[in-house]
């Protein structure tokens, strides 16, 4: 279920790619009741993945109006295809791009 970005770019210049699944990820089983984060005094969300999201949505009931901030373009595909409003997308993928893109 990985991303394909690297074989889009290198099957076409004649690159033989063999794809070697290595680990898959399982997202946490839907849980009842699930953790409320309000209670837990959670004023933001921070995503990394998309199975994050899964996850997430199958553990916790989110707080109303937190902010949820995203890691890149699938994640926050993810999040908005689970219910979420994405408040905003790091423009890079990684932990910095993610705090920058913190309101």
């Amino acid at each position: 279920g990985g991303r394909r970005d690297l074989e889009e770019v290198l099957e076409p210049a004649g690159v033989d790619v063999v794809r070697v699944p290595v680990y898959r990820t399982i997202p946490a089983p839907a849980e009842q009741p699930r953790h409320d984060l309000s209670a837990a005094g959670v004023d933001m969300i921070l995503l990394a993945s998309p199975s994050a999201v899964v996850g997430l949505v199958h553990r916790a009931v989110l707080p109303v109006g937190a902010p949820v901030v995203t890691i890149g373009p699938a994640t926050t595909a993810a999040a908005r295809a689970n219910g979420l409003a994405v408040a905003a997308q790091a423009r890079h993928p990684d932990l910095e791009g993610l705090l920058e893109a913190i309101p």
